[in-house]
């Protein structure tokens, strides 16, 4: 199996697994590197496989909070958390925020934006 495959368990189709479906085949907003694109994927992928997409759902992460793909990589503010996760490690997955860890040991915390954000 392709290590760039991500399996999910068969359920039926949650809104959030469909966004991350849709980010994983995006492609990239048309100011983002490709190198930069991939590895926001990577990141995706990882945030995936690691589970921590089941548990930001049942925090009630929405699919845009996590994974909307912005239609300029400037606009950081209308991206998903996922796909800036990049390198980093995901340290904590709460109902607020999202906290993940640099390879230099600094944390960084992604806060909830107010439900209108999105619209």
């Amino acid at each position: 199996m392709s290590a760039n495959v991500i399996m999910f368990p068969k359920v039926a189709a949650l809104p959030w697994r469909e966004a991350a479906a849709e980010a994983l085949s995006a492609r990239a907003p048309p100011d983002c590197w490709p190198h930069r694109w991939a590895i926001a994927k990577q990141g995706l992928r990882r945030f995936l496989a690691k589970g921590w997409g089941n548990q930001a759902a049942r925090m009630g992460w929405t699919g845009d909070e996590l994974y909307r793909v912005p239609p300029l990589w400037t606009q950081t503010h209308l991206t998903g958390v996922a796909l800036l996760i990049g390198n980093w490690r995901v340290a904590a997955v709460t109902e607020a925020s999202i906290v993940v860890e640099t390879p230099a040991g600094f944390r960084v915390k992604f806060r909830r934006a107010w439900r209108g954000h999105f619209a």
